[in-house]
């Protein structure tokens, strides 16, 4: 096996880096919202992306939870058919088709999502909670527990629903045909559940460090933040000794992104999707947020492998990957600069992990290498691939320290006031 430098893989970066590149101001990733949670069955498993165009149900008695960012999300209940139409800022839309979901905001300034139906368009003029049913005739039910609901009609104007009021609708063209207007019922286990959901949300964005545009409330409950020199708030999860980042999860494939990381831990959004993670000998891995950057399907370094590798890859080549530490480039496989046709990836031999450590920190020591190149999938490119098989590691990994003592954390400043609705009218 012919082993090259680090020279030529710096050299095939820079080769890239050269190359003729589309606008960026003329072009834009695809947003995602995150399925936060399902019980029972659904057509998308914890921690899948969804962006425009996508489709989601659930099976009987199954719920499931939709997270948009920390302040926006939308619980859904069993036998349930939506679509979501659009993320974007100012006009985020999800086509209910059929079934019950219940619309919940935490702040007055995040209001922008709307739920429509075969009848009506509905949403909340503030924080609050907002269920909207649909039947198999496309009549709607819209019941406010919490806030002031809203209903636009055509010319500009906009109905009103007062908290613990309900408002049922019947398809009529382009115009709202209201049947009724009374006293909503008294909740339901969807709304019991709900609830449920709510209290820990509640716990966690009152210790959150995270821009209020990432969805990531099951981090304070799944491990502590630590004040670190240079980086700020930093996270570090409760995980079992020789754990490590990228390793507990599998590729799958996405519309929207291609092959993208779906972490197989409850909390495994925020973390493989933003930010860089490092490891610390006496804490262990930690996850740095830094600033706010767009999502991302993975963080990580590719580089070839050979047969025992700790990677795997869906083509008949050993890849391996690495998570990214701070200040390290991804060299982005997805999206428009996949359909620019720029260089995706570039991986490389490395003669020994020296060399490799000097591309990727987070290299881990005395793991095979390999050799191969590899190009993902041009996202929406090509039809989806067969089902993937579960990814598996070989390679001995990082032994965890013993948890270190507790670390005082002083609350970061405030950024932005969470006004929690008042509590829901069960009238």
């Amino acid at each position: 096996m012919r082993m090259r430098s680090i020279a030529t893989f710096l050299a095939a970066v820079a080769l890239a880096a050269s190359l003729p590149r589309v606008s960026l101001a003329a072009q834009e990733d695809p947003r995602v919202a995150r399925v936060a949670a399902v019980e029972g069955s659904a057509s998308a498993q914890v921690n899948a992306p969804l962006a425009d165009g996508d489709e989601f149900s659930t099976a009987a008695y199954s719920r499931a939870e939709i997270q948009f960012d920390a302040l926006t999300m939308l619980r859904v209940g069993e036998h349930t058919r939506l679509t979501i139409e659009s993320l974007d800022p100012g006009r985020r839309i999800v086509r209910l088709a059929l079934g019950t979901v219940e619309l919940r905001l935490w702040s007055d300034s995040e209001t922008d999502l709307r739920v429509a139906t075969p009848a009506l368009s509905a949403g909340g003029q503030i924080a609050g909670i907002y269920r909207i049913a649909v039947a198999s005739d496309g009549s709607t039910l819209v019941t406010v527990r919490a806030g002031r609901g809203a209903i636009p009609t055509p010319g500009g104007g906009e109905l009103t629903i007062l908290p613990g009021k309900a408002l049922r609708a019947l398809p009529s063209g382009s115009s709202p045909s209201v049947a009724s207007y009374d006293v909503a019922a008294a909740p339901d286990d969807f709304d019991r559940w709900s609830d449920g959901r709510d209290r820990g949300i509640r716990e966690a964005l009152s210790a959150n460090y995270l821009n209020t545009a990432i969805a990531g409330d099951d981090l304070s409950s799944n491990g502590r933040w630590l004040g670190y020199p240079g980086y700020g708030q930093v996270w570090s999860p409760y995980v079992s000794s020789g754990w490590a980042p990228y390793t507990n999860g599998t590729w799958g494939w996405t519309n929207a992104y291609g092959w993208t990381w779906i972490g197989g831990e409850p909390w495994g959004w925020a973390p493989y999707h933003y930010g860089r993670w490092f490891y610390d000998t006496a804490l262990g891995w930690l996850w740095a947020p830094g600033l706010y950057s767009p999502w991302a399907p993975a963080l990580v370094g590719f580089f070839g492998a050979g047969v025992g590798s700790y990677g795997w890859s869906p083509w008949s080549r050993n890849v391996s990957w690495v998570p990214l530490a701070p200040n390290e480039p991804v060299q982005q496989w997805w999206g428009w600069r996949a359909r620019a046709g720029a260089p995706s990836v570039v991986t490389n031999n490395f003669t020994n992990y020296a060399k490799l450590r000097q591309v990727y920190r987070n290299a881990h020591p005395n793991a095979p290498l390999g050799s191969t190149t590899l190009r993902f999938p041009q996202a929406g490119a090509q039809r989806p691939p067969p089902p993937l098989p579960p990814v598996h590691f070989d390679a001995p990994q990082p032994r965890a320290a013993a948890a270190p003592p507790p670390v005082r954390v002083a609350p970061p400043p405030a950024t932005r006031t969470i006004a929690p609705p008042p509590a829901a009218s069960h009238r």
